[in-house]
């Protein structure tokens, strides 16, 4: 066995050595870059023995943009240039992913219930994928949904099956958040957005538009406002079915606007969250409250100022919602802040221009920690909003709000901030000390020594400062 296995081992190395050869002679520098243009065509460029792509990606050479000129002829050494056509694209992965999740495996032998995830899908190397991105490539390939396609969709979506629960876990581990156990047919439809399947499903006997999961209890208006899909949320809100429509408001058994989850939260609390302007109107319309508290003491108005400092504020949204005259503008959170306090935190100028407008706001309002909107506005240097806030009365009524403001923004290097306070306030005492018996003078003198020259002594016997 070991002389066979020698000689075996002899076998394959001269095998592999003669094609590393053959490869090898094949690869000399004037052959390979024959062999590589051959291969490539237009993708890349040879210079100095060095490969250069054309195009910044390959997707921008094999996708084709429909908002480009498509007159531009195609020449025959350019036969894959933009043959890629998104939408048909689409479209062929939805259905090998719908076909893929609907195998009987994952019905005869599905995950369980405390099935370890990432063993069950070493084993079906296209699951996760499938799992996770079916959908998006579905809306995506914006095709009309045929009968057999809405069934095969209806099946994969048919939350009694074993088969269907498989799947929705594993795109659900991608959530990071708790599995949502109790899904109906209509939620799970209405989450991904599928309203060919909506549609279907409401001309159905037996369908509780009002069931809500049993984790989060929401419903599927709830999940479908929350993802932002608005044709779906048109559909439930009015149901497609006139007939139906009208039943409903006899016995009041339609979808309910205002239901509210675990958290005390709406649907409209949802769609403002995500800032999507479409599904605030159609829920707005349909009657949606705005000044409904959730758990965390926010009105949906101060939950979509508090989200828009990663988001840089949904002006849309707030102009709508102050549309309906039902917001408590001054409603706090439980941290004391208001919608103000947010706007002017973050630096939403605009946005704090529309509620000042309103003059139902407190420009002066204080949260817990006693800062105004006009401190929020200099501690983050939002020189625009501070400007604002001054023009419409924010007050600095006392020395110590005047040298707090100054000395901060000085420290920081805000000069348009500084310029600002001084030209509201005039020429300031140096010598005034905070109760820590820290003088303006010495944070200021700080600032300049680190090249933040802000201000200069003009009138070094009165001990005053000036604006630059």
């Amino acid at each position: 066995m070991d002389v066979l296995g020698s000689q075996l081992k002899c076998s394959v190395w001269s095998s592999v050595n003669r094609k590393a050869q053959l490869v090898k002679s094949k690869l000399l520098p004037d052959r390979f870059s024959e062999k590589v243009r051959e291969i490539c065509r237009n993708v890349v460029t040879i210079i100095d023995s060095r490969l250069y792509l054309l195009y910044q990606t390959a997707k921008e050479f094999l996708v084709r943009n429909d908002t480009a000129n498509s007159s531009e002829g195609v020449h025959i050494d350019l036969k894959w240039k933009h043959s890629l056509r998104p939408q048909e694209s689409h479209r062929i992965l939805t259905e090998i992913c719908i076909w893929y999740l609907l195998l009987e495996d994952f019905e005869n032998s599905p995950l369980g219930e405390d099935g370890s995830l990432s063993r069950y899908v070493e084993d079906y190397i296209f699951l996760d994928y499938s799992a996770k991105h079916w959908a998006a490539h579905f809306r995506e390939s914006q095709i009309e949904v045929q009968s057999a396609m809405t069934q095969s969709i209806l099946r994969i979506c048919e939350m009694s099956s074993r088969r269907s629960l498989t799947w929705f876990r594993i795109y659900w581990a991608s959530t990071n958040t708790d599995f949502p156990w109790g899904f109906t047919n209509l939620m799970i439809v209405s989450y991904f957005g599928l309203s060919a399947a909506v549609r279907h499903l409401l001309k159905m006997d037996g369908i509780d538009l009002n069931s809500r999961d049993d984790t989060y209890r929401r419903s599927a208006l709830s999940w479908a406002a929350g993802k932002g899909f608005d044709i779906v949320v048109q559909l439930l809100i009015n149901d497609a079915n006139i007939g139906r429509r009208v039943f409903k408001r006899l016995i009041g058994k339609g979808a309910k606007i205002n239901s509210v989850d675990r958290y005390g939260r709406t649907p409209l609390s949802y769609a403002v969250w995500i800032g999507n302007v479409a599904v605030v109107k159609l829920l707005v319309k349909a009657g949606a409250r705005a000044d409904l508290k959730d758990e965390i003491g926010g009105t949906p108005l101060s939950k979509e100022l508090l989200l828009s400092a990663a988001k840089k504020g949904h002006e849309d949204v707030v102009r709508l919602l102050l549309d309906t005259g039902k917001t408590d503008l001054d409603a706090r959170d439980n941290d004391g802040q208001t919608p103000l306090l947010w706007a002017a935190r973050n630096g939403h100028v605009t946005i704090v221009k529309l509620l000042l407008a309103t003059e139902k706001v407190d420009v002066n309002a204080k949260g817990k920690n006693s800062w105004t909107p006009l401190s929020w506005a200099t501690e983050g240097g939002h020189k625009d909003v501070v400007e604002v806030l001054l023009k419409a009365g924010a007050k600095l009524d006392c020395e110590y709000t005047v040298y707090t403001l100054l000395c901060r923004a000085a420290a920081k290097g805000y000069n348009a901030v500084v310029k600002l306070l001084l030209l509201e306030t005039g020429n300031v005492n140096v010598n005034w000390e905070d109760k820590h018996g820290v003088k303006c003078w010495v944070v200021t003198w700080h600032a300049w020594a680190h090249g933040r020259s802000i201000l200069t002594a003009t009138t070094p016997k009165n001990d005053r400062y000036s604006c630059l």
